[in-house]
Order: structure tokens, then sequence, then C-alpha cells
């Protein structure tokens, strides 16, 4: 019996957040659309988020609860190299200030990132 079931006996629900990563985004480009229904693809690097995933899928069968998995494509945080997730809260404020001030808010990007795409 998993862990869970012995300190939440009244469980309702997992909801387990993973990332972009399921799907190699990291790797470079991804089938679109992504779908969660696929078998897990393979990666250079180990997926610590396939077995948290696979635990709770396996765990509920003939189960009262439930389980869900959220996978945004990007999660706003600190890392220790240059990446999207250093400067998107600064985007959003930038944006936000822009729009506060009525002034038209140019895309702070460069036109390799303009023009290709990572997210659908």
């Amino acid at each position: 019996m998993p862990a869970f079931h012995q300190v939440a006996p009244v469980l309702e629900n997992i909801t387990l957040q993973t990332g972009g990563k399921h799907y190699n985004v990291h790797l470079g480009p991804v089938p679109s659309p992504a779908r969660e229904d696929k078998p897990h693809r393979e990666a250079s690097v180990d997926k610590f988020s396939f077995p948290q995933e696979d635990a709770p899928i396996a765990a509920q069968k003939s189960q009262k609860w439930t389980w869900n998995v959220i996978r945004p494509e990007a999660i706003i945080g600190h890392t220790l190299k240059p990446t999207d997730m250093n400067s998107a809260l600064t985007f959003a404020l930038y944006f936000l200030v822009r729009k506060e001030l009525e002034v038209v808010a140019k895309m702070p990007t460069n036109q390799q990132y303009w023009a290709g795409y990572d997210d659908i």
C-alpha cells in the first residue's frame, strides 16, 4: 500500500505538476499537438517525473480518489543558467507597466525566437 493511503485515508485527489520536459521540449521540437495518451518519449536523461506520474496512476486503480497531472510549458523560477524561466516575470511586469501607461509594448525578443515556436 502506498504511503499516501496511510497518511491520507480520506484522500480525494492527487495533483502532480511536471512540465514541458514530459514531451522533451528541452531537446527540440515536439509533435503538435502533444498528447497525454501517448507513451513516454525516450530522452537522453532520466525523467524523474515519469515514475512520479506512474505511481499514482497505478495506485488509483479501484480507489475512490482521482489524480491529474498538469504540465505547464514553462514555470517561472530561479535557475543557475540563462533560461526563459529567469526572464518570464520580467516580461510580465514589462507588459503590465506598458498596459497601465497605455503604451504599445514591443515584443522583447530576438527574430529567431519570434519566428520560431516551442508551444502551441
